[in-house]
Parts: C-alpha cells; sequence; structure tokens
C-alpha cells in the first residue's frame, strides 16, 4: 500500500439509464482526516461526478480507470501526495415491481 495512503470512492450507478444516482461517498485512510480537509473532499466528490458523467457510456472498467488517472493527477497537483485510488462502483437496477 502506498505510504501517502487510500482514498476509497463509492459510487451509486444506473447503467441502464445511464446516470449516477447519489453523490459519489469519499472514505480516506491515511491521506487526510476529512474533517480538516473538507474543501478537498467536496473537490474530489466534483471531481468524480464529472469524470463519471463524462465516462458514462463506456463501462464500468473504463469509469474506475478515468476515476485513477484523473484524480491521481488532481491530488498530486493539489497535495502533493500519491495515495492509492480505489473506485467502487455499485450497479442499482430498478426493477418494476408487477401487481
Amino acid at each position: 500500500m502506498s505510504s501517502d495512503g487510500i482514498v476509497v470512492i463509492n459510487i451509486n450507478v444506473n447503467f441502464q439509464s445511464k446516470k449516477m444516482l447519489a453523490n459519489p461517498t469519499i472514505t480516506t485512510r491515511g491521506f487526510v482526516l476529512v474533517n480538516d480537509n473538507q474543501d478537498l473532499i467536496n473537490d474530489l466528490i466534483n471531481e468524480t461526478k464529472k469524470i463519471v458523467e463524462k465516462n458514462i457510456r463506456t463501462n464500468e472498467k473504463e469509469i474506475k480507470s478515468a476515476i485513477i488517472t484523473e484524480l491521481s493527477a488532481y491530488i498530486m497537483e493539489k497535495t502533493g501526495r500519491k495515495p492509492v485510488i480505489l473506485p467502487v462502483i455499485t450497479n442499482i437496477r430498478k426493477e418494476t415491481v408487477k401487481k
């Protein structure tokens, strides 16, 4: 594991409708304290949303790769650190209920 910590990004997506269902959730360990760096965490959420929206027409693997590549560069620019980035994408399907 990187000495710069880890950033876990949870994303809920409906691949059928090609939409992100909620804002990404970010958890860090050994990178920054969330309470002390809320502006950075909000920036990471916004950047992740842009990346997902730009790549939503592709597949899960492509989205994860884009998140890792683009956020690594963004984090390095903002903090000078290079944490491990672990995107977790959950495909949530809305089932129709038959009556």
